[in-house]
């Protein structure tokens, strides 16, 4: 497996100089916030003796909407960014290589070609790690994808000032790390993070400005690095945790603070480019009872429509207000008023305490998936219509155990569904993806060798909107022999 060393947190911003970025990629004068990256070296070329057969499958633009594309096939060449597989033999295992700009990024995956529907067992990707790491860093706690490129965040680095670090998803190499114009220790920035075409949001949750632990969130220009704007709510709360979750859509970003309010919690909408409040959502049964809902902790948002978790809610067992049945609540906005109403409550099909359903959400293209990382003991996820509330599909995984947390982090694409169990096999963590269509289980993504026994790998997962490529944040990982420093595995899929 390749290894990828990213640059120390502790440095300060500054900018550079040099060239442009390659493929749209910040670079030279427009990367001015952005810190210089470590190099990479490819493994090697790619020669022909490596896939006798076989065609490149082209990425289809990342969008929740968009299909599979069989049909985006090209001749031997082999092109960037194709991924190559070598002739089926029935009843043997086929390679799966990634090619990027002409080399070798690492081999992706395997699958048996019998016939017969089977899970991909992961052993390849990338593992990323930060060079000058210290105790404490918790690199990998927050990740995001979107298109070729991931976030990944280090929001205990520098005294839990915090960093977010872009990278590449072909290769895993680091494109840059930034910082926000006012970095503080204990600000705890990176606590979430949140990537579109042209921003990147961050969630600050630690942040002191208005008020002890109320937090704060940031925009920045993806292509530069430039902060745009610092979002503040309007009505501060001592230790909201505002920015403990964040969600963006085109110029939309909502922010999640789930200890509001006596832990009632809340999700704020803003504009992206002027940093106005433009909406506090809250839910229509929220409750403060035992210690509150916590809705907030999770949101996200695909276009008109957004989820928000409340996974200490206690609905339909009012007789324990520490039940933790849990619920999630989608939202619509109203394209001639802008104002988001809430639709539907999702509660849990199980009715049972403890299971915590909306400890994690997304949602893309009509579906929604919400964790429930206590069900069974095991933890489950469950796919839902976004129009209609339906439960679709209950997800669950084959080899878990008790105390998993299956369903603790959560994704969706256009095509599947990926969902972390941070405390399987005793704590070293996993994450399993799964067809959209179907619900079956067709990628098992486990630690690889020489990963810290409590590395908590799945912490917190993200899928491209089309289904290719992902990160899995590994933070409690301990790279170098350094306690907590983390890591994160870029992944790729195969159909």
């Amino acid at each position: 497996m390749l290894t990828v060393v990213f640059s120390a947190c502790t440095l300060a911003v500054f900018a550079l100089g040099g060239a442009g970025g390659q493929d749209g990629h910040p670079g030279g004068a427009d990367r001015a916030n952005w810190v210089s990256p470590n190099a990479v070296t490819p493994l090697g070329q790619i020669t022909m003796g490596m896939a006798s057969a076989g065609a490149g499958v082209v990425d289809p633009e990342d969008a929740c909407l968009a299909p599979e594309c069989p049909s985006c096939l090209e001749s031997w060449g082999p092109a960037a960014g194709s991924t190559l597989r070598t002739a089926d033999v029935p009843g043997f295992w086929h390679a799966v290589i990634k090619v990027v700009r002409g080399y070798v990024s690492h081999a992706v995956s395997r699958r048996p070609v019998n016939g017969a529907a089977s899970v991909s067992f992961w052993d390849g990707g990338t593992r990323v790690i930060a060079s000058g790491a210290h105790v404490g860093d918790l690199f990998g706690f927050g990740v995001a994808v979107h298109g070729d490129l991931g976030l990944i965040s280090a929001y205990g680095c520098d005294s839990a000032s915090g960093v977010v670090y872009l990278t590449e998803l072909a290769t895993g190499a680091e494109l840059g790390m930034l910082q926000p114009n006012d970095p503080g220790p204990l600000k705890g920035f990176g606590f979430d993070v949140a990537l579109s075409d042209t921003l990147i949001a961050v969630g600050a949750a630690a942040d002191n400005q208005l008020i002890t632990h109320g937090g704060s969130a940031y925009v920045f220009d993806r292509a530069t690095g430039i902060q745009v704007c610092k979002l503040l709510p309007k009505d501060p709360f001592y230790d909201a945790r505002f920015g403990n979750a964040i969600g963006i859509s085109n110029d939309i970003v909502l922010v999640g603070a789930k200890f509001d309010r006596s832990h009632r919690g809340a999700a704020y909408v803003f504009d992206a480019l002027s940093g106005s409040q433009l909406q506090k959502l809250t839910a229509s049964d929220g409750s403060t009872a035992g210690d509150g809902d916590w809705f907030g902790e999770w949101v996200a948002i695909d276009g008109e429509a957004l989820i928000v978790g409340a996974h200490r809610n206690d609905d339909g067992l009012p007789w324990d207000s520490d039940c933790e049945s849990g619920s999630a609540y989608l939202f619509k906005r109203n394209p001639l008023t802008g104002i988001w109403t809430e639709t539907f409550k999702l509660t849990d099909p199980q009715g049972n305490c403890g299971d915590r359903l909306g400890r994690s959400v997304d949602i893309c293209g009509g579906k929604a998936v919400v964790g429930a990382e206590g069900v069974d003991g095991k933890g489950a996820a469950f796919v839902v219509d976004v129009s209609t509330g339906a439960l679709l599909h209950m997800l669950t995984a084959d080899n878990s155990a008790a105390g998993d947390g299956f369903g603790f982090s959560v994704g969706i694409a256009a095509n599947s569904v990926i969902v972390g169990a941070p405390f399987h096999n005793g704590g070293q963590g996993a994450a399993y993806r799964f067809d959209l269509a179907s619900g079956e289980m067709i990628q098992f993504i486990a630690a690889p060798a020489g990963t810290a026994s409590d590395t908590n790998l799945g912490v917190n997962v993200a899928i491209t909107k089309n289904g290719r490529r992902g990160i899995v944040g590994g933070w409690r990982d301990d790279p170098f022999g350094i306690t907590q420093a983390g890591s994160a595995y870029v992944f790729n899929t195969i159909p």
